[in-house]
């Protein structure tokens, strides 16, 4: 399989590391430091222990590629890869023309992110004393930038920014967006799978407390605020002081933001709610259906937290003018039933399969949002587990093949190649506009 330098990857999609990530160009899971004895893949006791032992970073991947297929919002990403490399394949026969095709995936995938220039933290910030440090919170409306470096009032942008309450300092300032819904998912995910395996060791064991450990030095590290700071905001407004649980609910309160249809409408009043001084870049946020904006005001406008996840969700729904999550899901079901793109080319059949594969995925884990959570995981293989997982590429370009993959392996390795002729032809692309 041809490699990739996944540079799109690492600017553009949340989770990029050196041990794991998941490809929105290649629709693979890439775990380029592990590898795996091909030979012994018929061993079943190896495989399973090969997978129990990487479960946790796994099942974090997995989300990624259940909300990418399987949301409203991953639905976008998806319809405007296939148009970019559509656009791309014009570009190989001599045709121009269709070129702003893959400008506007460039921009679509910024705008999903926002890294480069909107993340900001304090980098040699420590808490004041042992515990956890009190942190505040607050939101801010912005704005991007046009092409002449002015200030975009079209494109506003929600940050969320943190204070150390003793010290009086500011920690980070932290865009919400898309892609912070999508990595506060798979870091639930992830933690789900974690606390079930430690909890098999007792609540006193060192694997137990170096779990507990973990979570809490995640949870308030200023550096990955990206993966944070929507469970921060419902832990502070749900009154909720364990991070797995407020991982949880915003985890649920994503699911249902990343699968709003554009027909939906919210509460004409809630940006005067909100903003404050800002209201005219609210205005513009709710009119765009802005994800980070949509979070946010469910988050602040729910009931405090009293055991029920449903309750919860669906008290601050209503708050915002927004209907039931039954609702809302049914018309998501709906709009990801259907193929949402007809571009013409050689790649169609890819598209449908995991087109199918996220409608799959969907249905199959609607009973908790869409999350991959453990209780679903242990479920695979069946009608009440997932219905695909994608491939995982491992150390020199060996591939571990999904039981259940979302494309054939033939498949997989023409989405490897035109991943990398679209990363190469549009970074070429940029560099000539600049």
């Amino acid at each position: 399989m041809t490699t990739s330098r996944f540079s799109l990857d690492s600017r553009y999609f949340p989770n990029i590391s050196p041990r794991a990530f998941y490809s929105p160009h290649d629709l693979a899971v890439h775990m380029r430091a592990d590898a795996i004895d091909l030979m012994r893949l018929g061993d079943q006791n190896y495989r399973l222990r090969w997978l129990e032992d990487r479960l946790p970073i796994l099942v974090h991947e997995y989300q990624h590629s259940v909300d990418h297929l399987g949301t409203v919002a991953g639905r976008k990403l998806l319809d405007s890869l296939l148009s970019a490399l559509f656009g791309l394949s014009q570009k190989l026969r001599g045709g121009p023309r269709e070129l702003p095709r893959m400008i506007a995936y460039h921009d679509l995938q910024r705008r999903f992110y926002r890294k480069a220039y909107f993340t900001e933290f304090r980098p040699d910030y420590r808490s004041a004393g042992p515990g956890r440090p009190r942190w505040r919170w607050s939101t801010s409306i912005g704005t991007g930038f046009d092409s002449e470096g002015r200030l975009n009032e079209n494109d506003p942008i929600l940050f969320v920014r943190f204070t150390d309450e003793d010290q009086k300092v500011l920690v980070s300032r932290q865009p919400l967006t898309a892609a912070a819904l999508f990595e506060t998912r798979a870091v639930y995910a992830e933690i789900d799978h974690d606390a079930r395996t430690v909890a098999g060791k007792g609540e006193g064991s060192p694997e137990w407390k170096k779990f507990n450990l973990r979570q809490q030095e995640m949870f308030y590290d200023q550096s990955l605020t990206l993966y944070s700071a929507p469970a921060h905001i419902v832990a502070s407004q749900a009154g909720i002081t364990d991070p797995i649980d407020a991982y949880r609910l915003a985890a649920k309160a994503a699911g249902i933001v990343l699968n709003l249809t554009p027909e939906l409408e919210l509460d004409c009043e809630l940006p005067k709610r909100f903003a404050g001084e800002a209201l005219g870049r609210a205005r513009r946020l709710q009119e765009i259906l802005d994800l980070g904006y949509i979070f946010a005001a469910l988050a602040v406008s729910a009931p405090k937290y009293e055991g029920d996840d449903d309750a919860w969700l669906n008290g601050a729904l209503a708050k915002v003018g927004l209907p039931s999550s039954e609702y809302i899901l049914d018309a998501a079901c709906k709009y990801l039933s259907l193929p949402t793109s007809n571009e013409p080319g050689d790649l169609m059949q890819i598209y449908l399969n995991a087109v199918s594969a996220g409608i799959g995925n969907f249905q199959r884990l609607r009973g908790s949002y869409g999350l991959l959570d453990f209780e679903h995981m242990t479920k695979c293989g069946t009608n009440y587990g997932p219905m695909a997982l994608p491939h995982v590429v491992l150390a020199n370009d060996a591939l571990a093949a999904s039981l259940m993959p979302v494309i054939s392996l033939v498949d997989q390795r023409t989405m490897s190649n035109a991943s990398r002729l679209l990363h190469d032809h549009l970074d070429e692309f940029l560099d000539a506009c600049r």
